[in-house]
């Protein structure tokens, strides 16, 4: 009876090992294909690649204000002394930074999304920073802003627009999908990638650098910046008693001077590596052209 009985039973069984292996496989492919289809399903982001984000954003940042400062160097008969060197300097570390970010292989959809979106902001911006320098030379060997140096400057407006446009759509789904990368990234450049709103109400007229938001790196002749008395390579550091450190950045501080407007505030900053204290008065009403 019991040798009857034997390969009916290995037969079962061999059923039930199809079957479960069937349903096994089952599940792991709609695991997979939830994995795509849900947003809120993400692989962690190493800390290398943390490290690739954040030094390509900075340096995105950098070149964007490069390009400002250059076009703001160029201006009048500034282009007659040629490209700016910190424009060629800039777009020579964005391309490193750029390409370090591309060779990372993409762990899942939303981070090669990000990764393809960003290369296509470089892309963009590298292209208005290449015609831009094209329209000084232009100029510049013609002697005077011609009708082609203008085109070019034209062009060279429109890439950085779109660059523009790219980088905070980007940027800001990203940060919704990975709120924690905010805090890994230098203060305030979430405002200079327009993924948060200032919370001041006026333009300052100064650039600063991206790891360092609180040095300064170009004043606006005619700025507000210029008028209290901000100099190029200023460190700020102190404002109407408030200390600023590597948590702070230019907005900060732009909040103080709101808070005292037609009032005299000693400001403090690091200038030549000394501690200069001097006093600042800013207008009782901020003239609307430094509104945002």
């Amino acid at each position: 009876m019991s040798k009857g009985l034997f390969p009916k039973t290995r037969i079962l069984l061999l059923i039930f090992m199809v079957f479960m292996w069937a349903f096994f496989s089952a599940a792991a492919l709609g695991a997979e294909q939830e994995n795509i289809k849900n947003p809120n399903t993400k692989t962690p982001i190493s800390e290398e690649n943390i490290a690739s984000v954040v030094e390509f954003l900075c340096d995105y940042v950098d070149l964007d204000s490069a390009y400002d400062i250059s076009g703001r160097l160029a201006n009048g008969n500034g282009y007659l002394q040629g490209v700016p060197q910190l424009l060629y300097d800039q777009m020579a570390k964005f391309q490193l930074s750029a390409g370090r970010l591309q060779s990372i292989e993409a762990q899942d959809p939303h981070w090669a999304s990000f990764v393809k979106s960003c290369m296509e902001g470089a892309k963009t911006i590298l292209t208005a920073s290449d015609l831009f320098a094209k329209a000084i030379l232009t100029g510049q060997q013609a002697q005077t802003w011609n009708a082609t140096a203008q085109d070019l400057c034209k062009k060279s407006s429109s890439y950085l627009n779109l660059s523009s446009q790219i980088m905070q759509s980007a940027s800001k789904a990203f940060m919704e999908i990975n709120p924690s990368f905010k805090n890994r990234l230098p203060s305030g450049l979430t405002y200079d990638l327009g993924v948060d709103k200032r919370p001041s109400i006026f333009r300052i007229g100064l650039y600063n650098y991206s790891r360092e938001p609180l040095r300064i790196w170009y004043v606006i002749p005619g700025s507000l910046a210029s008028t209290i008395g901000l100099k190029n390579d200023d460190i700020i550091v102190k404002a109407a008693g408030r200390n600023f450190g590597p948590q702070n950045n230019i907005e900060d501080f732009k909040v103080v001077l709101q808070e005292y407007l037609g009032l005299p505030i000693p400001v403090t900053v690091i200038r030549g590596g000394k501690e200069v204290t001097f006093e600042v008065k800013m207008p009782k009403t901020i003239p609307k052209e430094f509104l945002y």
